[in-house]
């Protein structure tokens, strides 16, 4: 079984175990991703593409011999629960390197809150989280106010 669908078989069977039920489209979602990622990690292996030629593979296996990039998650890193209240259409958890789309398990760490209120209206800044390791952490978004709070519910 290759790395990636390792990591999304595990990543899975954590999410179905802390009761967290992924329907049908999730998955098929997850699996397109990763799909997606093994085809870009056998690009940075050095093997290029259908269709590529020699001198692409040549150009490829140099890039190979650099430095892969640092994964953005870990698996062994701490995660909390997020959940979400209120009038907001979409909410994202923003952090150093990335967006986390919530409700969801994320990494802990400080997160500047992304919403939308609208469905035609793009994400604003509406507050800031912090999501600490093994918590559950509820978000209330009030359209009104254009605002979102953060409380810590409960330790998992």
């Amino acid at each position: 079984m290759p790395p990636t669908r390792f990591a999304l078989v595990l990543a899975v069977s954590s999410l179905l175990s802390a009761g967290c039920g992924a329907s049908s489209a999730e998955l098929d979602n997850l699996k397109r991703r990763v799909s997606t990622l093994e085809k870009r990690v056998r690009t940075l292996e050095g093997g290029a593409p259908a269709g590529r030629g020699a001198k692409a593979k040549a150009k490829n296996k140099a890039k190979s011999k650099q430095k892969p990039p640092e994964p953005m998650v870990t698996p062994s890193e701490d995660r909390g629960g997020v959940e979400v209240e209120g009038d907001a259409v979409k909410v994202f958890f923003k952090g150093p390197r990335r967006r986390w789309p919530v409700p969801g398990v994320i990494p802990a760490g400080e997160y500047e809150i992304l919403a939308t209120f609208a469905e035609d209206q793009a994400a604003t800044a509406a507050g800031t989280a912090t999501v600490k390791s093994d918590t559950k952490t509820r978000v209330k978004c009030d359209a009104a106010m254009a605002r979102c709070t953060a409380e810590v519910l409960y330790e998992q």
